[in-house]
C-alpha cells in the first residue's frame, strides 16, 4: 500500500545500505508496518510490527521515515547519484524481487 525505499550510500566508505518501509493490511483486521533493510543487491533482514488502525500504522512509518532520514537515508536515485563520489560511476536497478547495483571507475 504505502512503499517507501530508502537509500545510504557512501562508495568512498563501501556502504551501499537500504531501508524499506511498508503499510500492509493482513488478514485479522490489523496493520502491519514491515521493515527491511540491509546491502543494496542482497536479502536483507525484515521486522513486523502490527497496529490497530492503519492511522496509527501511517505514523509508525512516518516516525521511522523520519529517523533514517536524519541518518543520512534518501530517497531514489538522484540520493544515490549524489552520494556516491565522482570517480564511480552508479547503476541502481530495482525490480521486483530485490536491486542490483553496478558500479565502474570512470
Amino acid at each position: 500500500m504505502h512503499d517507501v525505499i530508502l537509500y545510504r550510500i557512501d562508495a568512498a566508505k563501501n556502504m551501499w545500505r537500504y531501508y524499506r518501509l511498508d503499510l500492509q493490511p493482513d488478514l485479522f483486521g490489523l496493520w502491519l508496518l514491515v521493515k527491511e533493510w540491509g546491502r543494496v543487491g542482497q536479502h536483507g533482514q525484515t521486522r513486523i510490527d502490527s497496529f490497530a488502525t492503519a492511522d496509527e500504522a501511517a505514523l509508525a512509518l512516518q516516525r521511522h521515515r523520519e529517523a533514517k532520514q536524519k541518518r543520512g537515508y534518501g530517497v531514489g536515485n538522484a540520493h544515490v547519484m549524489a552520494n556516491s563520489f565522482d570517480a564511480v560511476a552508479v547503476n541502481l536497478d530495482i525490480g521486483r524481487y530485490g536491486c542490483r547495483l553496478t558500479s565502474q571507475g570512470r
